[in-house]
């Protein structure tokens, strides 16, 4: 990459961070997390309980959890092996009102699996955030009658909007890019005030004689 002349990457919550050592160059992940967080409190939800359907969303939905601010309850799922096969467990206790964070939505299995025991737990309410929404085949839509009642979706891949359907909010990533390019510009400043207050101390130092 870095003779196709790019320094660094902008990236929005990388599926895993192993990613990074993949690169030569600088590599700066984006969370979604005050995105999500703005529209949670929209909602106005009593109680709400946090949901990580599996143990790799546990980090994502604390970060949402802080940028939503406030103590609420957090739950998570973990697949273990059990008599039937491969199951779902569900780790804590669930309120009515539950938020399920993620990063990939592609066929839904994984979220329809984890709304399933959710709803047999007692969720009435389940709003589901996803940061990447491909919206593969049709089964994802099974989430739609396991009380979910909307998807929030960035447009992180464009075709979400081509979906058109009431039951899933875009939420842009334009805001969050915007805000970065600020912070970097920055930082570039101060690198650049730096390297020359250093270029002046340089040239203003004399040099010692030869003995």
């Amino acid at each position: 990459m870095r003779s196709s002349y790019i320094s660094e990457i902008i990236t929005i919550d990388l599926h895993s961070h192993k990613a990074e050592s993949l690169f030569s160059i600088p590599i700066y992940d984006l969370s979604p997390a005050k995105l999500f967080a703005k529209e949670i409190k929209k909602l106005k939800l009593k109680n709400p309980t946090f949901v990580a359907p599996d143990e790799g969303a546990m980090e994502r939905t604390r970060k949402v959890i802080e940028e939503y601010g406030g103590e609420v309850e957090i739950a998570f799922m973990k697949k273990e092996r059990t008599p039937g096969g491969i199951s779902s467990i569900l780790y804590g206790q669930v309120s009515k009102n539950v938020v399920v964070i993620d990063d990939i939505l592609d066929t839904g299995g994984t979220l329809v699996e984890c709304s399933r025991v959710l709803k047999s737990a007692g969720a009435k309410n389940i709003y589901i955030f996803v940061t990447h929404g491909q919206f593969s085949g049709s089964s994802w839509k099974q989430l739609f009658n396991l009380n979910v009642k909307k998807i929030y979706c960035t447009d992180s891949i464009p075709t979400v909007y081509s979906l058109n359907l009431k039951e899933i909010e875009v939420i842009s990533v334009g805001p969050l890019l915007i805000e970065y390019s600020h912070h970097l510009k920055k930082i570039r400043k101060e690198i650049k005030r730096v390297y020359r207050e250093a270029k002046k101390v340089e040239i203003a130092e004399p040099e010692e004689p030869l003995l």
